[in-house]
């Protein structure tokens, strides 16, 4: 740990020792991670909790923001998805995955990758559970969940409105709440929501900064209290959560010193001969070179079609967006029956849509692009009967049941005209003669699935001793998932390719139809085909926990859980399992077999960890923890432009988490949080090799491997692999951590004032699943400060808020730009670039 790191934490403990004398005292956090409301400190699980009031104050709406706060917690978004780790264990980059992290908002499971964007407010509180969550919320959530908790309506009456706004990058927030009673029995509350941003990075193509964020939010919720026994809450809630453009830069580039390209079925721009054409240039030069590439109309101003920006500040593209549209009804009722026993039932229904481009040549030629679109809905239900605790025995359990349907559609989409992928085809003199067949073209891909699941839980909290308690859970789950892939060749107004009409002989004949197969098969790797299935599974999940109370200030306890995330079908792989899946004219064998059907993913998780309240001022929560996870579901790239999901063997992640809360006095409160993580693959053959690798390989060149590689061929494939075993994994930092502190003060005698100040860092981590140490992000620390005013009865406030003060260059995302490697010898890299230093002015007013 570097020493800019370490005098945080060691400023932190000095701290704690003269807090040891403090009066203060620490209010107490309320949690419902174990499905009741109990203290934080009472909780066998390694809990973080960010209030309702932190969230507002910070301008925290996204989970992507609310990872800086939360150690071992990183969120990220992707070109063609999110992702979303808890220590080190997540899903890839794929929309048949399940997430191995469950999002769960006021109970209702958002199992999605997209919906982890959706932003969110009028919060009461989130909490972060780190560790396998397998029992009580189930649902796949090896990993962790996040618990989102909105304020409930009540009786009292409440009217705020708030705004925002930051000039640096055209950043704007209106907020409306309005609540209280309708009738003696009848509660309501609304809650409005806009939110703009005008973007961040230049984008030099079309001269404007981007991404261009405009969301927008409604929600109401009605309380209805039949009797002191019976209430019923009904949350109905709209979110439109629309970007232009994207933070995507290309980070940097390495030359073609490697001779031809890599691409794993032989076709490359940059031929087999030595030097190659392309020896000695960076893609940006190759693409500027119009030997190569003669159209230079969607040049930028400045001659660049891609540039190199490793500061993040601009970038080149033909335009991307991305909009998305959820609903979401939420009913909850609860009955109170007898000796304290209560019954829940909270019924669900959930959709979205959303439809997308990514310009992913990432260049400002007219490559290719692709547009995606999903469509979701899915409803459920959960019966739940919880005893009163305290007694001998105590006793949740219930039943769920979720069914969920699935249509997503993309499409590699060539241009009619200008189209630059021509010229890559052209320059590769064994399938040159068929470019022309290239105009026009777009591959759609179909993916439809239906999914049903049932699960029977419970946990029993079985009290031995005044001070010791076993707690023994399971949950029984049986799903059943039916899925279909299709992908086929169309022109652009979808029709079929003219069977007549081919500008050349393919292998096996000479319509279009048979070139687009030769084409895309030898040189993209993507094949027509139709892949079916339909799986179903029992399976069982448990956890056994010990609590032991040392002190009455003092818990101890230990774990041991049992879990498992669901497998399912592989939607983005571009060819078919086999060549008998390819239609009955295809014209090309499969050369490197594809992915549908992967299996289920288990984990066997140790944890042991303490819960003090060393005095009334000072709390310290620590907790160590160890997971196994067998069969780990990746999505790797397949060297040209698609992914394929294999079960990769077997990992390991382990670390320390601790959490410590200080009262130094009435005014000034301290929190600090860090986190260790130590991940590695303890069998994982067939990873993804290193680009650069992958060429010397290639082209039998007598240089260093940066990480092992080899090129395996057999009848029915060809790819680079890595073996990964002992190697660690995306996202994963040895150290990560917060620390922040909280002042308030009477001013004047009739102003109150509040301050803080948040300083997040983390060790660095790789950006990218290949383990590139070219997408490495660097170690670093944001501050984050806020200084308020308000009357003494906080009527209004006004603050100013100043977000990553120190102007630090980060990314939250990187992958290899598409055909760089593959066609031209000259690796290049892109990655998600996060918003540099701004401030903002807030202001609040409560009626």
């Amino acid at each position: 740990m570097t020493v800019q790191k370490i005098v945080p934490v060691v400023s932190a403990l000095m701290l704690v020792l003269l807090a040891q004398q403090s009066s203060a005292q620490l209010e107490e956090v309320i949690v419902t991670a174990q499905k009741r409301a109990e203290s934080l400190q009472d909780v066998s699980v390694s809990v973080s909790v960010v209030t309702g009031e932190k969230l507002s104050d910070q301008g925290i709406s996204r989970v992507e923001e609310l990872s800086v706060y939360i150690p071992n917690l990183t969120l990220s978004e992707t070109g063609i998805g999110t992702q979303l780790f808890v220590r080190g264990i997540g899903s890839g980059i794929n929309q048949g995955f399940e997430q191995s992290v469950g999002t769960y908002v006021d109970g209702i499971y958002y199992g999605r990758a997209q919906l982890t964007r959706s932003p969110f407010f009028d919060m009461d509180r989130i909490e972060v559970l780190r560790g396998p969550q397998v029992t009580l919320f189930g649902n796949n959530s090896i990993g962790g969940a996040l618990s989102l908790n909105t304020v409930a309506p009540s009786q009292e009456s409440e009217a705020s409105v708030s705004a925002l706004y930051s000039p640096e990058y055209g950043e704007t927030e209106f907020t409306l709440i309005a609540g209280g009673a309708l009738t003696d029995n009848i509660s309501a509350r609304v809650a409005y929501r806009k939110f703009d941003l005008d973007g961040y990075l230049y984008n030099e193509s079309l001269d404007r900064d981007e991404p261009q964020r405009d969301f927008e939010t409604l929600r109401a919720s009605f309380k209805v209290e039949f009797s002191d026994a019976i209430d019923s809450t009904l949350k109905l809630e709209r979110s439109n959560f629309d970007v232009e453009g994207r933070q995507i830069a290309v980070l940097g580039g390495i030359k073609n010193s490697f001779g031809a390209g890599s691409s794993t079925s032989g076709f490359s721009f940059a031929g087999g001969n030595v030097p190659s054409p392309t020896a000695n240039m960076t893609l940006a030069e190759i693409y500027n070179n119009q030997n190569f590439f003669g159209n230079t109309d969607y040049l930028a101003a400045d001659g660049n079609s891609l540039v190199f920006s490793p500061d993040g500040s601009s970038r080149y593209s033909n335009g991307d967006y991305s909009d998305n549209t959820t609903n979401n009804v939420t009913l909850t009722t609860r009955f109170a029956l007898p000796a304290e026993y209560e019954l829940s039932m909270i019924y669900g229904y959930l959709d979205y849509e959303y439809d997308e481009v990514c310009d992913c040549d990432f260049s400002g030629l007219l490559l290719f692009d692709y547009n995606t679109m999903e469509d979701y809905q899915q409803q459920s239900l959960e019966l739940r009967f919880t005893s009163p605790g305290g007694q001998t025995v105590d006793l949740i359990g219930g039943i769920y049941l979720q069914k969920d349907t699935l249509d997503y559609d993309d499409q590699l989409r060539i241009p009619e005209t200008g189209s630059a992928i021509q010229d890559v085809v052209a320059g590769i003199a064994s399938v040159a003669a068929l470019a022309p067949d290239l105009a026009s073209v777009n591959v759609p891909r179909r993916f439809d699935q239906d999914n049903e699941q049932q699960a029977i839980f419970g946990q029993l909290t079985w009290n031995l001793a005044d001070n010791f308690r076993v707690m023994v859970g399971a949950r029984r789950s049986h799903y059943k998932k039916e899925a279909t892939r299709i992908m086929d060749f169309v022109n652009t107004d979808g029709s079929l390719p003219d069977d007549n009409a081919g500008s050349a002989l393919a292998p096996g004949g000479g319509s279009r139809l048979e070139s687009l197969d030769f084409l895309f098969g030898s040189v993209f790797g993507a094949y027509r085909h139709t892949e079916e299935g339909e799986r179903e599974r029992y399976k069982t999940s448990y956890n056994v926990i010990a609590e032991w109370d040392l002190s009455d200030d003092i818990l101890l306890y230990t774990s041991l859980t049992e879990g498992f995330k669901a497998g399912g079908y592989d939607v983005r792989a571009n060819s078919p399992t086999s060549s008998n899946k390819q239609p009955d004219n295809a014209s090309i064998p499969v050369s490197r077999p594809g992915t549908f059907e992967f299996d289920d993913e288990e984990i066997t998780a140790y944890e042991a960890g303490a819960k003090m309240r060393l005095s009334d001022s000072v709390e310290l929560n620590m907790a160590y923890f160890y997971t196994e996870i067998d069969s780990l579901q990746v999505s790797t790239f397949d060297g040209s432009v698609g992914f394929n999901v294999t079960n990769a063997g077997r990992a390991r992640t382990q670390g320390v988490e601790a959490e410590l809360r200080v009262a130094l006095t009435d005014n000034l409160l301290l929190m600090a949080s860090v986190g260790t993580l130590d991940f590695e693959f303890l069998d994982y053959e067939n990873g993804s090799c290193i680009g650069s690798d992958e060429l010397i390989i290639q082209n039998n060149l007598q240089l260093p491997l940066q990480r092992n590689c080899r090129l395996q061929i057999d009848s029915n494939s060809r790819a680079y692999l890595s073996d990964m075993k002992g190697e660690t994994n995306i996202y994963v930092a040895d150290y990560s951590g917060l620390l922040s502190l909280a002042y308030n003060r009477e001013v004047f005698g009739v102003l109150q004032f509040n301050g803080s100040i948040d300083y997040s860092f983390t060790d660095e981590y790789f950006a990218n699943e290949n383990l590139d140490p070219n997408m490495k992000q660097p170690a670093y620390g944001k501050f984050n400060i806020r200084l308020a005013l308000s009357d003494l009865d906080e009527q209004w406030t006004a603050a100013l808020l100043v977000r990553n003060a120190t102007d630090e260059t980060t990314i939250g995302f990187a992958n290899n730009v598409p055909l760089a490697t593959s066609q031209f010898a000259a690796p290049s890299y892109y990655a998600f670039y996060d918003q540099g230093r701004s401030w903002a002015l807030q202001l609040k007013y409560n009626f």
